[in-house]
């Protein structure tokens, strides 16, 4: 950069030199000319050796973190009307024989549902409430239940299994798949037209009882909260 200007100062002085030597009749200004013609060297080594450094654009952008989404799980209002930790009782005798056919679970989502159906319009005496182990059979035996409370159901004036009068043909032991609630539904006892099952659950929570016709069925629901 100083080596280009120097040679153009000494351009300079020649060409003023030069002029000097001119005749008076093709003279005009020597020194505003001289004036102009540095300026305008001047100003073009200006604009040649004057550089724009190049904006990086990414030292301008602004980094913005992702945020992941929090997800928010909606639990539904659960009425629980008719749930109570208290005995459920029907003590009308029917006038013929209730027999049972199956035990089934499902789950709702508020609570968890064991349907005991029967084969008739005969709705058998019941009373389902809270009991304690040890519980066994006619013979004395102890039965383990899975769960840490127990709910009893016990039906009278109906059979299970017993000949000529029982159409039960499922397990003693249910074990509903994928239930929070309830563990296990056990039979341990048909006896004298009684027949007992116990339903084994993680924690005492409050249950309602109810009856459905097509079919004949009593169910049990246990309050999931």
């Amino acid at each position: 950069m100083v080596l280009v200007v120097n040679r153009v100062l000494a351009l300079l002085v020649v060409c003023l030199a030069v002029a000097s030597c001119t005749s008076d009749a093709t003279q005009t200004n020597p020194s505003i000319t001289a004036a102009s013609t540095i300026a305008t060297v001047a100003t073009t080594v200006g604009q040649t050796t004057t550089t724009v450094p190049p904006t990086s654009t990414a030292a301008s952008s602004t980094s913005t973190p992702t945020s992941t989404p929090t997800v928010t799980t909606t639990r539904p209002s659960c009425d629980l009307a008719g749930f109570s930790l208290g005995a459920k009782r029907n003590d009308v005798i029917p006038p013929a024989i209730a027999s049972l056919t199956s035990v089934r679970a499902g789950q709702h989502d508020c609570y968890e549902r064991i349907v005991f159906d029967f084969k008739d319009d005969n709705i058998p005496e019941y009373e389902i409430a809270y009991g304690a182990p040890p519980f066994s059979g006619p013979s004395g035996i102890p039965i383990a239940v899975a769960g840490t409370r127990f709910i009893k159901v016990r039906f009278g004036t109906t059979y299970a299994r017993y000949p000529g009068f029982g159409s039960y043909d499922g397990p003693d032991v249910v074990n509903p798949a994928g239930f929070n609630v309830i563990n296990e539904v056990h039979l341990i006892e048909e006896f004298e037209a009684v027949v007992v099952w116990v339903i084994g659950i993680d924690a005492e929570h409050v249950f309602r009882v109810g009856t459905l016709t097509n079919p004949t069925r009593i169910y049990v629901d246990v309050a999931r909260s």
